[in-house]
């Protein structure tokens, strides 16, 4: 065995040892119609994976944002969360903007949304604070 056969038989046995594996699927004559299966030429290891044929996706239920499809050739099921919409739900102590799911009452922080008033000032900055949550933020003054 030469040199350069010492080398490819070494990058082949790298390449597999990463899951890079060679030869083409082909479909199992008798699986389902979305299982495929190939043997590695270079480390001869046989490999399945399925490649499934999905509809579209619905909510499973009215009061969930659970949305489900199915591959058409097996029992697999593919799920994922979708919310529909959501809508003002007011602020919380620290004046941050929740939001509600108008379909499964699932709650989110948007934002804050402070409301400032001065309250002391420097030839340099001034000092705000929140009227609802008391935060303080200082902001330097700009010059014109």
């Amino acid at each position: 065995m030469g040199f350069f056969d010492k080398v490819k038989e070494l990058a082949l046995k790298a390449k597999c040892g990463v899951g890079i594996h060679g030869g083409e699927y082909s479909k199992v004559s008798n699986g389902p119609a979305c299982l495929y299966e190939k043997t590695c030429p270079d480390c001869f290891d046989h490999l399945t994976k399925h490649m499934h044929e999905y509809g579209e996706f619905s909510y499973r239920n009215h009061y969930n944002c659970t949305m489900s499809r199915h591959c058409a050739h097996c029992e697999h099921e593919d799920l994922k969360e979708k919310h529909q919409g959501f809508t003002d739900a007011g602020m919380d102590d620290f004046c941050r903007v929740k939001e509600k799911c108008i379909r499964c009452d699932f709650t989110k922080v948007k934002k804050e949304s402070h409301s400032w008033i001065e309250v002391s000032r420097t030839d340099t900055d001034k000092t705000m604070s929140c009227i609802r949550c008391k935060k303080m933020d200082k902001q330097p003054l700009t010059r014109h």
